[in-house]
């Protein structure tokens, strides 16, 4: 009875099911075999069509066929693929390649290189696809050129604790196979000649010629957040702006994004309709309306390739697409079978994106959006009856911005607390002035100015961009420097965050009362995140730096200058603000006593014990629960009843995390949790 009830939208739970097959491949500690989800999906459609008169079991065995389908899709990307990953340090060599990106940071620019070769004292068989290398000074070579220049290559870095981001996943889905820095100038590389260049680098040099124009008329910083808005290449934003406008609540206006594109088709459409209605024979006799949408709709595909083509504008592209063909077929615009229909079209086609916070920040604000204007739609129409005032259309508009910032801002919080373990609290105030800006101001200027390159006229529309800019930055800073305007929490668990978002899936895909318990589900989830346990002690995977629990709750490091960015990551997963040395508790327990040998960290039950010298080693071994040695030896301890981790066992199994509990220790390392997967386990031999 509620199945049937609910019949109108299945739909809806597509996209839903064929995310969780996804989300399923990559749970697995092995790769499966290739055959296993067709075979399991045809199973189910088969099922499905001989059950067709049982609606439970119909519905049961789409949802299935639908849950290996994305099983099989993301099997399939990964095994097209197939790219080589450096496994050890490799160089310096002479590395020659084709300059595919440049992301011009202030300090440090880096470059993705791909169509490689290498020359050096060591030459491997099969080089990776592409690098990413570091540079030590300003590169002035365009995109698509091939330069040269002496590299170390290093391997892709993992996970800095088990558990956390995986950069080489990441990675291999860009076929990104090993990162590296200069130790020399990059040069033209005069050996050989590009005959044809691809359309997408043509592309690529055109965004920057025109990153590089706007920083030429545009003063700094302003003209690296105008760069960003048209070009999508954030590297020049400074840090503390990002910093500002991240905690301020507006980090959302940096990514091109549902807002700029929708902005961009919005602008043209008006400007083609109102120009089409003024020819009067054309406007008596032709339907303008689908001549506007058409504009609006090549409008943003231009402003998806100038833009980088990223994940949330091609998803906002997808979206306005879909909602052209819509007006073209005079169906409904917006609505969550067209936000259904956009994440299934890009999940096929980048099935990697799922766990992208990206992905899930944007679908789950529009999803969240949607459903609510599904319901307040009624209302507001009813509000906008005429007669109404001018007043009281700016009354509304004030209001319904209002109620958008929160609805988004409530849906993605949780996603935003997941990834980044961040809660920003004055994000309704920033939003208050900075959409209206943006959207009244700065990127109808952005779009004037781009339309006006190719005359000339284009200084003073990207002018007046800037000043808007500033408009936003200056609010963005004073927000965020209220006292209060960010929270830090430790990670949000992921059973926590899995129950919580099929609890708002439920209440906004649902219908009737029954919707409502997705509320509960909701709660339920974030009543879990007291019960994880965080660990105790954490080691690098370079085993250079470590991190054990003080008396006072909060890590401590045994160095705070080195391994910055494993630091970082440390104290943003364990909610913690500020670097602390781990000997700031000395005399209390637990506590860290440290000689010339090593280190000793014991607290009422437990005694673990930081070798540096070998001579500690026959002591440590006796009188300690658990030896981290730095060293490469293959036999730490003579008694093998003591629990040990050497340099040997970071660099086959990752970063490790050490749970100090009532019976014992419990040692869980990066790799256990990744498994022998493609991004995780060297191809084959390179050498």
């Amino acid at each position: 009875m509620l199945l049937d009830a609910e019949r109108d939208r299945w739909i809806l739970w597509a996209p839903v099911f064929f995310g969780a097959g996804i989300a399923a491949y990559f749970s697995l500690n092995i790769e499966p075999e290739g055959w296993v989800g067709p075979i399991c999906t045809v199973t189910a459609l088969c099922v499905a069509i001989y059950y067709r008169h049982i609606q439970a079991v119909t519905f049961a065995m789409l949802a299935c066929a639908l849950f290996s389908a994305g099983f099989s899709n993301v099997k399939f990307r990964s095994d097209r693929i197939e790219a080589p990953i450096l496994s050890e340090p490799l160089g310096p060599g002479i590395l020659s390649g084709r300059i595919l990106r440049i992301e011009a940071f202030p300090k440090r620019p880096r470059v993705l290189l791909d169509q490689l070769t290498w020359s050096g004292r060591h030459s491997p068989s099969r080089l990776p696809e592409r690098v990413l290398v570091r540079l030590y000074h300003d590169i002035d070579q365009p995109i698509g050129t091939r330069v040269e220049g002496r590299v170390r290559l290093m391997p892709l870095p993992g996970p800095v604790s088990p558990g956390a981001y995986d950069f080489r996943r990441k990675s291999w889905f860009e076929r990104i196979g090993a990162t590296g820095y200069s130790v020399g100038r990059f040069t033209p590389d005069q050996g050989q000649v590009e005959v044809s260049v691809p359309l997408s680098i043509r592309i690529d040099r055109f965004r920057a010629r025109l990153a590089s124009h706007l920083e030429t008329i545009l003063a700094a910083p302003e003209s690296a957040l105008v760069i960003a808005l048209i070009t999508g290449d954030r590297s020049r934003i400074p840090r503390t702006t990002t910093e500002a406008m991240r905690d301020s609540g507006l980090a959302d206006l940096l990514a091109i994004s549902g807002l700029h594109v929708g902005l961009v088709a919005t602008l043209i459409f008006v400007l083609v309709r109102f120009t089409l209605a003024a020819i009067e024979p054309l406007a008596l006799r032709t339907d303008i309306k689908k001549w506007a949408a058409s504009a609006a709709l090549c409008a943003s595909f231009i402003y998806l390739l100038i833009s980088g083509a990223t994940l949330p504008t091609q998803r906002a592209f997808v979206m306005g697409a879909m909602a052209v063909c819509a007006v073209l077929l005079g169906r409904e615009a917006i609505s969550l079978r067209l936000v259904a229909m956009a994440a299934l079209v890009i999940l096929i086609i980048r099935p990697e994106s799922l766990l992208s916070a990206s992905f899930q920040i944007s679908f789950t604000a529009v999803t969240a959006l949607v459903a609510f204007y599904e319901v307040a739609s009624p209302h507001i129409r009813r509000l906008m009856r005429p007669p109404i005032r001018l007043h009281q259309r700016i009354l509304l508009y004030f209001l319904t911005l209002i109620a958008t910032t929160v609805v988004a801002g409530i849906a993605t919080g949780l996603i935003a607390y997941f990834h980044f373990g961040r809660i920003t609290h004055y994000g309704l105030i920033a939003n208050f002035i900075a959409v209206p800006v943006t959207a009244l101001w700065i990127m109808p200027m952005g779009v004037l100015g781009t339309i006006l390159i190719p005359f000339g006229l284009e200084y003073w529309p990207f002018h007046f961009m800037a000043t808007g800019v500033s408009i936003v930055t200056t609010v963005a800073g004073e927000v965020a420097s209220w006292p209060g305007a960010v929270t830090v929490h430790s990670k949000l668990p992921m059973s926590a965050f899995l129950i919580s978002m099929v609890g708002g899936l439920w209440l906004c895909l649902m219908r009737g009362r029954w919707r409502r318990s997705g509320i509960a589900l909701v709660l339920g989830g974030l009543l879990a995140i007291p019960l994880t346990p965080r660990p105790d002690i954490l080691i690098n995977e370079t085993g250079k730096l470590f991190a054990v629990r003080l008396p006072d709750g909060r890590l401590g490091l045994s160095h705070t200058s080195r391994n910055k960015f494993a630091a970082s990551k440390w104290l943003q997963e364990d909610g913690q603000r500020n670097l602390v040395h781990w000997s700031q508790n000395f005399g209390t327990k637990p506590s860290v006593r440290c000689d010339g040998l090593g280190c000793l960290y014991e607290n009422d039950r437990h005694k673990i014990a930081f070798v540096r010298h070998p001579s500690a080693l026959s002591e440590d071994c006796r009188t300690t629960e658990l030896v981290v040695a730095y060293s490469w030896r293959r036999r730490i301890c003579p008694n093998a009843d003591t629990p040990t981790i050497s340099l040997r066992d970071l660099s086959k199994n990752g970063a490790y995390a050490v749970y100090l509990q009532q019976d014992g220790l419990k040692l869980v390392a990066a790799n256990d949790l990744r498994g022998a997967r493609p991004w995780s386990t060297r191809p084959g031999p390179l050498h």
